[in-house]
Parts: C-alpha cells; sequence; structure tokens
C-alpha cells in the first residue's frame, strides 16, 4: 500500500515538473521516518524523485557519528545510501537527515529521522583475580574495568564486609569512544585477625539486580 502512494504521488510529481510554467520545487522519498537502523549496523537506500537541486545534511543528536550519506547531494532523482556501523553503546542513537532543495527563488527542507537500536549492557574487569595479597594493615586497590554504559554501580558481595569497604568509581570522559573505561578505587581496612581474607567486588547496574563481573581481593592476615 505504500508503495502504491509513493507511485501515485510520483505521477503526480511527474506531470507537474513537466508543466514549465511551475517553477516550485518539489522532492519526495520513498520514506518519511523514522528510519530504525539494527544495533550491527548497515545500509539502507532512500529513494528521492525531485524537479531541483538538492543536499543533504546529517545532524546528531548523540554528539558520536554513527551513519553517513553516499552521496550528499544531487539533482532531480536519485538515491541516498546510509552506512551504519555498529552501536556499541547501550542506548539510542538519534540523528536527522535534512535535505534542503529548491532553486534560485525558493528553498524547502525535507527532514527523516534515524534511530539506531542499543546494545545490551555490559560492564567487565579489564584483569583477572588479583594474585598479590594486600597487608594486614590494609590499602587501596585500583582495578581496571571497561562498559558501555555509564549507569552502573560497583559494591562488596559480602555484607558484612560492605560496610568496612570504601569504593569509588572513576570513569574516564569520553567524547568520540564508543566504550566508556575507568577503574574502580576500593580502600581496605585492617585485618585485625590472623586470618586472611577475601573481598568480592561486584559490578552491577544501579538497581543491583544484575551481576556482569566480580573481582577477588585478596588480604593478608596480621602475623602471629
Amino acid at each position: 500500500m505504500k508503495q502504491l502512494i509513493f507511485l501515485l504521488l510520483s505521477l503526480a510529481f511527474l506531470a507537474s515538473a513537466c508543466n514549465p510554467v511551475s517553477l516550485e520545487p518539489q522532492l519526495l522519498t520513498d520514506v518519511d521516518g523514522p528510519i530504525i537502523i539494527n544495533k550491527d549496523g548497515g545500509t539502507f537506500n532512500i529513494q528521492v524523485k525531485a524537479n531541483c537541486t538538492w543536499k543533504a545534511t546529517v545532524h546528531l543528536n548523540s554528539g558520536v557519528e554513527f551513519f553517513s550519506l553516499t552521496p550528499d547531494s544531487g539533482q532531480a532523482d536519485g538515491t541516498i545510501q546510509i552506512d551504519s556501523r555498529m552501536n556499541a553503546m547501550n542506548y539510542e542513537k538519534l540523528g536527522t537527515i535534512e535535505i534542503e532543495y529548491g532553486n534560485k527563488e525558493e528553498t524547502r527542507l525535507h527532514c527523516i529521522k534515524v534511530v539506531q537500536e542499543p546494545r545490551e549492557p555490559f560492564m567487565v574487569f579489564l584483569s583477572d583475580e588479583s594474585s598479590d595479597a594486600l597487608p594486614a594493615y590494609g590499602g587501596t586497590a585500583e582495578v581496571w574495568f571497561c562498559a558501555n554504559t555509564p549507569y552502573m554501580n560497583c559494591t562488596v558481595a559480602d555484607t558484612e564486609q560492605s560496610d568496612s569497604v570504601q569504593i569509588r568509581i572513576r570513569q574516564i570522559p569520553f567524547i568520540e569512544q564508543e566504550i566508556i573505561e575507568g577503574f574502580i578505587i576500593a580502600k581496605i581496612p585492617v585485618n585485625t585477625t590472623y586470618e586472611a581474607r577475601t573481598f568480592t567486588l561486584e559490578l552491577t547496574d544501579l538497581q543491583h539486580t544484575t551481576v556482569f563481573d566480580t573481582y577477588v581481593i585478596h588480604q593478608a592476615g596480621r602475623q602471629k
């Protein structure tokens, strides 16, 4: 049905374009949006019918370029190909294609929204379980991590130990990066016992409903 409507509009458009009296710029596309792009990226074609010159420009809401146009300008009929790369982040990427068209007397604007689906969230420590034990008098452990969402938390799995451990999350600011990196700073208190112990750090979402990864910190006991 949509293709039939586009065909009828195209025929009406061509009829008006053949009229030498009409100088009104006209442009039709076979999609008005929003264009939904898969999280893995890919290509998408927009068919353009016009009786004038046109130029397409990409405007991004997310700040990170996630698709490009080929070609980005033309005259009369043509095809615009959208090439999109993979979305590694856990949020939608939003953009708008603005097609400016017209002649010397008048210019107009045709806009199409573009949405790329988000990827499932992930958070992971970048190193394995610590092998060197912290001394009994305590200390600070710094553990690197990466994630595709800034909405994260880090806690100690054992609730009896959680109040005694101070944890800070330091994310490295990213502008063009697709992945967030940073490190967990865990301040381990003094071990007043003669027994060695461990602290298990958990990377979770803000609601603590999903544990994405764990990291074990070892601490020695007091010397007898």
